[in-house]
């Protein structure tokens, strides 16, 4: 499904960040980036670019198709200035542009299950007289930490006898355990 992604980009990151989005809308063997996403860039109002470019402008900009330096060098500006990522801000501009009725919040280190878009819909589809349009609905997803160099679970029956051997556990059970109870 389409994907809306919020992309930090304080001071000097903008350029990069801009290239990098260029870059993979544009030159790589897929289609997917320019279909399916949209990109939505943001800084704070302490750390603006020098230079912040007209949005029209930007439809305009054709990219470099070599691998953009930004991609390499991770000497970044946020880097430098020891800038804390504000995480729930992006996750916020990338819900409230999101461009489809149904919305799946997930950072980018989270892997939805395989099937999960056409599985949910079946789901709705289903249970549809259940739910009246007028009432809006929130569905939540588990998520869940992996031990490292461990195999994702392809069914529900794997991620069971993994939680049962603590091979994957809730997300953020140690540093939250409160808030699994």
């Amino acid at each position: 499904g389409p994907i809306s992604v919020a992309v930090y980009a304080p001071g000097s990151d903008l350029e990069d960040s801009i290239d990098a989005i260029l870059y993979y809308r544009d030159c790589t063997n897929s289609s997917l980036v320019r279909d399916l996403a949209t990109f939505h860039i943001y800084f704070d109002l302490s750390h603006i670019p020098a230079q912040v470019p007209r949005q029209d402008s930007l439809l305009h900009k054709r990219p470099n198709c070599l691998l953009p330096e930004g991609l390499t060098n991770t000497i970044t500006y946020k880097k430098r200035m020891e800038l804390v990522y504000p995480v729930n801000v992006a996750r916020n501009i990338a819900r409230v542009t999101a461009s489809s009725h149904f919305i799946f919040p997930s950072d980018i280190e989270l892997y939805p299950s395989p099937h999960l878009i056409p599985e949910f819909l079946a789901m709705i589809r289903r249970n549809e007289k259940k739910m009246p349009k007028n009432q809006p609905r929130v569905f939540v997803n588990s998520i869940f930490e992996i031990a490292a160099n461990h195999s994702l679970p392809s069914t529900k029956a794997e991620l069971i006898i993994l939680m049962e051997s603590n091979t994957v556990i809730p997300f953020h059970k140690h540093v939250c355990p409160q808030c699994h109870k």
